[in-house]
């Protein structure tokens, strides 16, 4: 889910569920923003002092049985799966007004269901695949103007929707060579930065997001995914 506030950020990483619950779930000030699992660790970004309360988590089977999705106008800002259980992170206050969660077996009727929430005035906010089911959140009240691609990694598409304001917002591998990116115009952001990292030392990123600049030159991490054997990161400012 992207966050709007461009406040100071916590990377986070753990080596089991319980030690990634308990540093999301840690009081101090800071909402889990984007996560995702890299190889066997769990990573995380914490945005400090967001506008996102109330809070709250939620344990269950299956993420599209959830009932409460927008009960008291809390909505879903990101989703992970621990083994057989997914915990669902909700919030208040995020802009949305009404959401909903599907899943689908196969690209074909996810691409024409996407079409679909977009004549509906709804914007991709999660993605999820869980071994070839995909999951996805769309959300209305935020009014971005989205488009998607399906590629590897569609590196002039990237840039050449990065000139025109339209940035990458969310991503989810499709299967071993193709991964769904979706772009997003109209967030408030001006600029995009990207990168890999192939492998597991955060130091580096953890030291910039820890700032009140954030990384050079004031971007923000607003996006976190683990894509073609690597973690991919966008920032935004």
């Amino acid at each position: 889910m992207l966050i709007t506030d461009k406040n100071p950020q916590i990377v986070i990483a753990a080596e089991t569920q319980e030690e990634f619950r308990d540093k999301v779930n840690m009081n101090d000030g800071a909402r889990i923003t984007t996560m995702t699992k890299f190889d066997d660790l769990y990573f995380g970004i914490k945005t400090l002092n967001t506008r996102w309360s109330p809070y709250s988590h939620t344990s269950l089977w299956m993420p599209e049985k959830i009932l409460d999705i927008s009960d008291e106008g809390m909505f879903i800002i990101g989703m992970m799966k621990f083994d057989k259980l997914w915990t669902i992170y909700q919030a208040a206050n995020t802009g949305i007004t009404s959401q909903e969660i599907a899943v689908f077996d196969n690209v074909p009727d996810l691409v024409d269901y996407i079409i679909q929430q977009w004549k509906k005035g709804m914007d991709i906010t999660d993605l999820y695949n869980d071994n070839g089911n995909y999951y996805i959140v769309t959300s209305s009240g935020l009014n971005w103007e989205q488009s998607l691609l399906i590629d590897p990694y569609p590196e002039n598409e990237i840039n050449e929707k990065g000139r025109n304001l339209s940035f990458i917002t969310e991503l989810m591998p499709l299967d071993d060579k193709n991964n769904l990116w979706v772009f997003s115009g109209n967030t408030g952001y001006n600029a995009m930065a990207k990168g890999f990292i192939s492998n597991k030392n955060i130091d580096s990123i953890q030291k910039g997001v820890r700032t009140e600049e954030g990384f050079n030159d004031g971007y923000r991490a607003t996006l976190i995914r683990s894509v073609l054997q690597k973690l991919f990161i966008v920032l935004l400012k």
